[in-house]
């Protein structure tokens, strides 16, 4: 691809910082992010992958230092989780801080939040000292990808650029999203790479 849209991992952080978009590998596919503190950025992933305003946006962070900049009132299965399976794909939904603008979440209050297996997308979210929106680098509809080559053209103009941290994205599922619910059991919201038979292999119940 054109590497004028090639971005260093000083660059992408940068144009974050900016308020800007960046298109970054997570482990399975490019993930298209933004600073989760940019309202109009998050109103641009919106507009760029025509999605719907219902559905709220998930976060990634650098490590779970990061994970009282998203979310507030950690409880001790959520802990349990994190444990058996970060970094990974699995997103824990958490109550949102208050704080954070409303498009996030979708005005639920709520934000689905993981550390990513990915060396680059962790490091990305450490260098610019925020969480990031981790949605597909993709059009809503239209299939997502871990190949540069297949990434939509219309989307790569609407971002700074394309940062490659090594290594390439692997293909596959993309992340579960869960939420705790009543005595520490599991409720699957998406499925995903982590599986229901994960989960029970962990010790939760899933409901």
């Amino acid at each position: 691809m054109d590497c004028r849209s090639c971005l260093t991992l000083a660059e992408a952080a940068d144009a974050v910082r900016k308020g800007k978009l960046v298109i970054f590998p997570t482990e399975s596919i490019f993930g298209l992010g933004c600073g989760i503190i940019y309202a109009d950025a998050l109103a641009g992933i919106f507009s760029l992958k025509k999605r719907a305003h219902t559905k709220a946006l998930p976060v990634i962070i650098g490590g779970r230092g990061q994970l009282g900049l998203a979310a507030v009132h950690v409880p001790p299965d959520a802990l349990r989780l994190m444990d058996a399976f970060w970094p990974g794909p699995l997103s824990i939904v958490f109550k949102a801080r208050p704080d954070l603008p409303p498009l996030l979440t979708a005005g639920s209050g709520r934000v689905a939040v993981r550390v990513p297996a990915h060396p680059a997308a962790r490091e990305l979210c450490l260098r610019n000292g925020m969480p990031l929106v981790a949605t597909s680098a993709n059009i809503s509809s239209a299939p997502a990808t871990a190949k540069p080559e297949e990434l939509d053209p219309e989307l790569l103009r609407g971002t700074a650029g394309i940062f490659f941290g090594d290594p390439a994205p692997s293909g596959g599922l993309p992340s579960t999203v869960a939420e705790l619910v009543q005595d520490g059991a599991v409720h699957v919201l998406r499925p995903g790479a982590v599986s229901e038979d994960h989960l029970r292999e962990a010790g939760f119940a899933v409901v």
